[in-house]
């Protein structure tokens, strides 16, 4: 509802606006000193912003901003550099305006590609200077006073990338988290563990999450290989990891289940401590590339060219079904396939894991699933400033991205 609303009433506003500053773009002040990053939702989007504030700060006369709605502050409190996380009411726009127009920033960045209620606060915010994204069909772009094309041909990283260039900031750093918080000592394993996250928010997440029988052969044949598991998941996903914790008792398979037990500084610290983080597509898949943790991701109806993990241990399992791939800003559901994370087979994401932990090849005897083994397809995963390069899931020479 929210999106429809902003939809049609945020693009006779964004247009209205336009007209009452009579197109006229108004130019960056000479000198920056207070800089606006806006992003109002979405840890994992969050975590790539990460990149430009670290190559943004890198100008010691820069104070940077980083604005966002309540669900991802918690995100930019873990991003080093950055000199006050402003939060915005999102459900009270008023709110949201009176705060944002308080810091009167130099120059205001909004990194959010549709949403208008973002470019109608940048355009009332009181900025000297606004730069904003043009995305097809969005209708948004008309009130910044500087436009950047938002391209679906691009990772998100180098759509923001561009929008840093801009303002004049080459952006080149790899995305990079702080230190978290420690994990209470009686939740962790006593041993090396793996960490599986199950789970995916937003919009339509559960289109994004991979089916529970075939989360229940990775998990037991891992346990069976001798590793330790642990669940994770946010407050909303408690009932349901419980349920998921029962049935693989019932099963003696032997887990540990941390969802919602842990914040989100809390969260970071046990991915980096985790020899194998495997995950949907979203934050946590995020937060635990960056931190160098290696990564198995299942790709469905995300593209791993636009929304993909980034790390130096990134292993991405892209869906073999025809219609996977087909989001570009995150919504695009209506009239797409649902069940395009049924083409990720468990035997593929078992290969992958043995090959990053240096185990048996899936299917030796100790560790091997009770379905037939089927062909492991080829994932193209994009490293940024550079061609693609193909790779093999489970191919171990090939983690480094």
């Amino acid at each position: 509802m929210l999106r429809v609303l902003d939809r049609y009433l945020g693009i006779p506003v964004v247009a209205a606006l336009a007209l009452l500053r009579a197109f006229r773009r108004r130019p960056p002040p000479r000198d920056i000193i207070r800089i606006g990053l806006l992003k109002t939702a979405g840890i994992g989007d969050t975590v790539l912003l990460s990149a430009i504030v670290r190559d943004i700060v890198k100008d010691p006369q820069v104070e940077v901003y980083l604005i966002t709605g309540e669900a991802n502050a918690a995100a930019a409190k873990l991003i080093d550099g950055v000199q006050e996380v402003v939060t915005l009411p999102m459900t009270h726009p008023l709110r949201a305006l009176s705060t944002l127009r308080r810091y009167r920033f130099d120059v205001l960045l909004d990194f959010g590609p549709w949403p208008r209620i973002n470019a109608i606060l940048a355009a009332l915010a009181r900025a000297q200077h606004t730069i904003g994204f043009r995305t097809a069909g969005q209708w948004r772009h008309f009130a910044y006073d500087r436009i950047v094309d938002h391209s679906r041909a691009v990772h998100e990283i180098d759509n923001y990338r561009r929008l840093a260039e801009a303002a004049g900031y080459r952006s080149t750093s790899a995305p990079l988290l702080g230190k978290g918080e420690p994990v209470p000592r009686a939740l962790l394993p006593m041993r090396p563990f793996i960490v599986c996250h199950l789970w995916s928010a937003g919009f339509n997440g559960s289109w994004k999450e991979w089916g529970a029988e075939r989360w229940r052969a990775v998990i037991e044949s891992l346990v069976t290989g001798g590793h330790d598991v642990v669940l994770t998941g946010g407050q909303d996903d408690r009932d349901a990891t419980a349920e998921f914790h029962r049935e693989l008792n019932a099963a003696s398979v032997r887990v540990h289940d941390l969802s919602g037990k842990l914040d989100l500084a809390q969260t970071l610290e046990l991915l980096r401590r985790s020899e194998l983080v495997i995950s949907v597509n979203t934050g946590v898949m995020h937060m635990a590339a960056v931190v160098g943790t290696p990564v198995i991701s299942l790709e469905g109806p995300t593209p791993v060219q636009r929304w993909g993990p980034i790390g130096e241990h990134v292993m991405p399992i892209v869906s073999t079904h025809p219609g996977a791939g087909y989001l570009y800003l995150g919504w695009e559901y209506e009239g797409a396939p649902s069940d395009t994370m049924d083409g990720i087979a468990a035997e593929d994401v078992l290969r992958a894991a043995h090959a990053i932990l240096g185990d048996e090849e899936a299917g030796s005897p100790r560790t091997r699933l009770r379905a037939r083994p089927t062909p492991v397809r080829l994932s193209r995963v994009p490293v940024h400033g550079k061609e693609p390069q193909e790779r093999v899931a489970g191919d171990s020479s090939t983690l480094a991205s």
